[in-house]
Order: structure tokens, then C-alpha cells, then sequence
């Protein structure tokens, strides 16, 4: 066989391996900060019950869906079969703290706010605050608490 095919498959070889290396080693790099935090897996489903302040029943109830952690950002979507489902994205902080921003856009409307939750050791239930505009332009918010499905 050829020296230079030789050198060349190598090299090749070499290349691949390294770009494997580099994009696993960020993905272990990602878990392990986040398990350095103290941070229990919140990939997967949660039961997300919104209340408004001052009012005692539930406001609202839908699903949360973790799908993708990259580093310290977080991705997901809300599922509300009424009124649409919406992205939300955040990041890890430390002490167990999660941040999110939203957005809903339905019938022409656009809704945002922004969600802070702090999750139990055990990664079962977050508790917390959520604020937002309303389609009236009015601020709005109060207790959120998600568990996890």
C-alpha cells in the first residue's frame, strides 16, 4: 500500500477521532458541572399547575416537557391544548435554582414571562414564582409548581 494512502487514512482516522473526543468531552464536561451543582435529572415530563396571587384554585394546568440540556441551558416546550403550546428555554443557577423565559404566540397574541423554580434534591417537584404580560398588556403572575410524571 501507498505510504502517502497510508498517511492519509491515518490522518483522517486522527481527524474523526478528535472531533468525537471534542464533542463527547463537552457533553461530559455539561453533565458533570451540572452534577457539581447538586442538580438532579429534570430531563422528561412535568405537571405544571400555574396559580395567579390572590386567587386560591389553579389557574391553569399543562405539561412541561424537558427535552434538551446543553451545558447549563435548558430546553423545552409547554403543552396547553388550549392555548397553545409554547417554547420555554432557561439555565441552571446555583442552589437547586432553575431560570426560564417563555413565549406564546397564539391567534396573533403574543405572551411572555419569565419562570423561577427551585427543584427538590430528589429532581420530584419545583416550586416557585412565574410573572408575564397578558394579552391585555398587563402584568400577571403568582406560585407555579411542576412534578415530574
Amino acid at each position: 500500500m501507498d505510504s502517502n494512502l497510508v498517511s492519509a487514512i491515518i490522518g483522517a482516522g486522527a481527524t474523526l477521532f478528535a472531533g468525537i473526543i471534542t464533542t463527547f468531552g463537552k457533553e461530559i464536561n455539561s453533565h458533570r458541572k451540572i452534577k457539581q451543582l447538586g442538580y438532579p435529572d429534570i430531563k422528561g415530563h412535568w405537571k405544571a399547575s400555574w396559580f395567579i396571587d390572590n386567587i386560591k384554585e389553579v389557574y391553569l394546568e399543562d405539561t412541561v416537557v424537558i427535552n434538551k440540556i446543553k451545558g447549563i441551558n435548558i430546553y423545552g416546550e409547554g403543552i396547553n391544548h388550549v392555548n397553545g403550546n409554547y417554547p420555554i428555554s432557561g439555565k441552571f443557577s446555583k442552589n437547586l435554582i432553575l431560570n426560564f423565559i417563555y413565549e406564546s404566540s397564539k391567534n396573533y397574541i403574543s405572551l411572555s414571562g419569565v419562570i423561577i423554580l427551585k427543584i427538590n434534591p430528589l429532581g420530584t417537584e419545583c416550586k416557585g414564582r412565574w410573572y408575564g404580560y397578558t394579552k391585555e398588556d398587563e402584568l400577571t403572575g403568582g406560585d407555579v409548581l411542576w412534578k415530574k410524571i
